[in-house]
């Protein structure tokens, strides 16, 4: 919430907070099941993180915890929405930084995982990325198609910001 109401220095610094919390946590953990619980929030966390610093421009920064934030969800199987999200954010950054083989393969996962889970923002969200890689390859048949359906999705859930990214983009 701090890095959209644009205070990313104050959400890097609750963010950095929270995360030596978590590890100083996890040690004291006793239980599967609660270590698994706490290991998944985390990994929210740092996706968190990981997007502040994208916001911020780091985008070294923003894949390494964008990367540990997969890592540390994969300890629970409803974490599917948040990997989701974070391989979305990983395909952004490798699109800026001019990896798009990487930026696609994740952009895919993400829509794989979206589909999966039924998430239909998420999948709009994936799409409309996926839609910019394409437009910015110079593939305008494909990018069309992933906003059109990015569109859809987000229409079918309502998401006014996301469908003003994805008309942002289509233009």
């Amino acid at each position: 919430s701090l890095t959209n109401l644009g205070n990313v220095e104050q959400s890097l610094e609750k963010g950095k907070i929270y995360e030596v919390w978590f590890r100083n946590l996890i040690p004291s953990v006793h239980t599967d099941q609660l270590y698994k619980k706490i290991e998944a929030l985390f990994g929210q966390l740092l996706n968190a993180i990981g997007f502040a610093y994208r916001t911020k421009g780091d985008y070294k920064n923003a894949i390494e915890y964008h990367s540990r934030s997969i890592e540390k969800l994969s300890y629970s199987s409803k974490a599917d929405d948040f990997v989701a999200s974070t391989r979305t954010n990983l395909a952004f950054l490798y699109h800026a930084m001019g990896k798009d083989r990487v930026a696609q393969a994740n952009g895919k996962s993400a829509l794989r995982i979206s589909k999966r889970s039924s998430n239909l923002r998420q999948a709009g969200l994936a799409h409309n990325v996926l839609g910019i890689i394409a437009a910015n390859s110079l593939r305008e048949q494909q990018a069309i198609n992933h906003f059109r359906l990015a569109l859809d999705h987000l229409s079918r859930v309502e998401d006014a910001r996301g469908l003003a990214m994805v008309k942002v983009a289509m233009g």
